[in-house]
């Protein structure tokens, strides 16, 4: 169990690196805000997983925090800046998540809401991606999937807290795969 939750470490190190490289050249094009939200999301989401008991998914999920605060710094340069009305809503409902955590003194609520934050954050990237395909590294998205799929495979107690969050981002990230893999239907879509 413990060779699959460093293989999963490894396979989330070598994801984010990747696609802070493509960023870097100038392949990948990162929603600044995205990839914001994806932070603030996963560091409520760890904490909260934390508070009601799981341990097995944390790993993963605790590497890919901390790597998605050093891809928002990044992309913090490279951006795709741009606030539109739906992400003025993402940010109210992470700050509302954490109010009523605080409120409610129940980790189960920001749980909830982050997956639902983060899948929104997934649409951001979403959108982006069906307005200018190819501005995602595909191979970056594919190791994040394979590191989440580890992930699941080493989790010992079924519980929701454990297997929500992985099979959540395994989901986006597939959809995500799908939608890079799709043909620019002209040069200006291709252009952000």
């Amino acid at each position: 169990i413990y060779f699959m939750i460093y293989l999963g470490i490894l396979l989330a190190v070598l994801a984010e690196l990747k696609y802070i490289h493509s960023v870097i050249v100038g392949q990948s094009k990162p929603n600044f805000l995205a990839w914001g939200i994806f932070t603030v999301s996963m560091i409520l989401v760890l904490v909260s997983s934390y508070s009601l008991g799981a341990r097995d998914s944390l790993w993963v999920i605790g590497m890919f925090t901390l790597l998605h605060l050093i891809t928002t710094i990044i992309a913090f340069r490279f951006r795709v800046f741009s606030i539109t009305l739906f992400e003025k809503i993402l940010l109210v409902l992470v700050g509302l998540s954490i109010l009523l955590w605080v409120i409610t003194d129940n980790a189960w609520t920001a749980l909830l809401i982050n997956i639902l934050v983060d899948t929104l954050g997934f649409t951001v990237i979403l959108y982006k991606l069906y307005l200018h395909p190819k501005t995602e590294d595909v191979s970056a998205w594919f190791i994040s999937f394979i590191a989440y799929g580890i992930n699941l495979i080493s989790i010992t107690a079924w519980t929701p807290q454990e297997y929500l969050v992985v099979i959540s981002n395994m989901f986006w990230i597939g959809l995500l795969l799908v939608l890079s893999l799709r043909k620019p239907q002209n040069k200006k879509s291709q252009n952000l």
